[in-house]
């Protein structure tokens, strides 16, 4: 699931991952309820913004509780540097979640548009921030070195407009940090307990189906 502050880039990073338009878009907070998109075999869940209202907030925590990984947005502008991101952040690790920090690159510096965004110096400044805050709020509430939790799948900066603009444009895409994420996503989500205790009866379940084929040849 998406989570964070509104206006991050949830909703636009989850078309770029889709390759079309799936999650509406906007300046103002436009997800109202949670929104369900298919995605590689899975399922990605848009959420309300964490402060657009107190009842959208509830509405994603209840989706965190159902949820195998929760993807935290916050972007370059003034979010990485909010309390309340960092204590909600806390919060989830400390349920045991699965989480990922995404920074969207949405104010665009003077940047080599040659270097991919996570290389960018005014990313990786950001990133460093980002580390520092949320290290000393772990600090605060009794958890050490977040980097090092096995359920901490770390920080990637992207730019979630310049992904969907750029699908199907090699190396473009890939330079707008959204192929290292979706690895990151993939990753996770094979390891999880639910796909991992899918895996043997999906094998039994496919030798069958070929020894039914066999059968009718």
């Amino acid at each position: 699931m998406f989570y964070g502050l509104y206006n991050a880039g949830k909703s636009t990073l989850i078309n770029a991952l889709c390759k079309k338009e799936v999650a509406l878009t906007g300046d103002v907070p436009t997800t109202a309820a949670i929104q369900e998109v298919p995605w590689d075999g899975y399922t990605l869940i848009d959420t309300p913004g964490i402060d657009a209202h107190t009842h959208h907030t509830k509405i994603a925590e209840n989706e965190i509780r159902r949820s195998d990984i929760v993807l935290f947005m916050m972007d370059n502008a003034d979010t990485f540097d909010n309390a309340i991101v960092y204590q909600a952040i806390i919060d989830i690790l400390k349920m045991g979640k699965a989480l990922a920090i995404i920074i969207n690159q949405k104010n665009v510096e003077d940047e080599n548009p040659n270097i991919s965004v996570p290389q960018q110096e005014s990313m990786k400044k950001i990133v460093g921030k980002v580390s520092t805050n949320l290290e000393r709020c772990g600090q605060q509430n009794g958890i050490d070195f977040i980097a090092n939790q096995n359920n901490f799948l770390g920080i990637f900066p992207v730019n979630a407009k310049y992904a969907f603009k750029a699908l199907g444009l090699e190396p473009l895409h890939s330079a707008s940090g959204i192929v290292s994420l979706q690895n990151a996503i993939n990753t996770s989500i094979r390891r999880s307990k639910q796909v991992y205790m899918l895996h043997t009866p999906l094998i039994c379940l496919r030798d069958i189906l070929r020894t039914a084929a066999q059968a009718f040849q």
